[in-house]
């Protein structure tokens, strides 16, 4: 296996825990061929340690979804990982943008679906002090792996699938993800699958969501605490009542028995714009 991606999967199972991302399995569709730009921040909460992280710490996320034809979107997301903490030993603060991601989205008439395919350039650091600060993110963004990943080439492809039942929301997310080091001397290719159920509740202003979501790998015998998945609860609401400000808030919460005695949930908070 690739050796920066063994040593921040040994930190993983022995130190720190791992949380979902902010994505959820209902992306707020681009179905009025508007141009979309997202902003999201996630935080963890760790339940014990010797280290204090600030608020302002986690990741951050500014992505575009822009119409180029009918059903189809460029999209393109900009991560950036920071950290200020203190202990008894030293005070730290820490911050990068990571691999940055474009690729394009399919929306299927009559809105019912989503596929998306994304190329992640290795834009991360691999060499600087700031390096800590994108194995923090990769601790609780372990579903978005593919941005904090040095010396790699990531792609990813997602299919979603959503019904609205007169207000009653269901659907689902099914996708892979492959990364490909471009460091000499190592070749392997490490392959995930991702799946989700989703439910919840919309109506012209609110939208309510409960998530099941997982991620497992293809290629190793053994890479998480617990075998070769994980596994996730979401928590979220939107106010979609805005026709161009739609703030969010997503709770992630671990369910595997490892994860849950280290840490509680993630927090994130974000808004959609939709641009003319």
């Amino acid at each position: 296996m690739y050796p920066s991606f063994r040593f921040a999967l040994l930190l993983f199972v022995v130190l720190v825990p791992l949380t979902l991302s902010a994505q959820t399995n209902f992306p707020l569709t681009n179905a009025e061929n508007k141009t979309l730009l997202s902003f999201q921040f996630q935080h963890p909460f760790f339940k014990s340690g010797s280290t204090d992280f600030s608020l302002l710490s986690g990741t951050y996320d500014l992505t575009l979804v822009a119409p180029v034809g009918s059903g189809l979107s460029i999209i393109g997301t900009l991560p950036y990982a920071a950290y200020a903490s203190s202990s008894s030993f030293s005070d730290n603060s820490m911050g990068t943008f990571t691999n940055i991601s474009v690729g394009l989205r399919k929306t299927f008439v009559p809105s019912t679906s989503l596929l998306d395919f994304k190329v992640f350039l290795p834009t991360a650091p691999s060499d600087s002090k700031n390096t800590y600060a994108m194995y923090y993110a990769f601790y609780h963004r372990l579903y978005d792996f593919e941005l904090y990943i040095p010396d790699a080439f990531s792609f990813q492809t997602r299919y979603y699938y959503f019904k609205n039942f007169d207000g009653f929301l269901l659907g689902g997310v099914i996708g892979a993800s492959a990364f490909v080091p471009t460091d000499r001397g190592n070749d392997d290719m490490e392959v995930f699958i991702r799946y989700g159920v989703s439910t919840g509740y919309e109506n012209k202003d609110i939208r309510l969501l409960a998530e099941i979501t997982g991620i497992g790998i293809l290629t190793e015998k053994k890479i998480f605490s617990d075998g070769k998945t994980e596994y996730y609860a979401v928590l979220g609401g939107q106010w979609t009542g805005g026709s161009v400000i739609k703030p969010k808030i997503n709770v992630h919460i671990p369910l595997g028995n490892d994860l849950s005695d280290i840490y509680g949930l993630a927090l994130t908070l974000g808004c959609d714009f939709v641009l003319p």
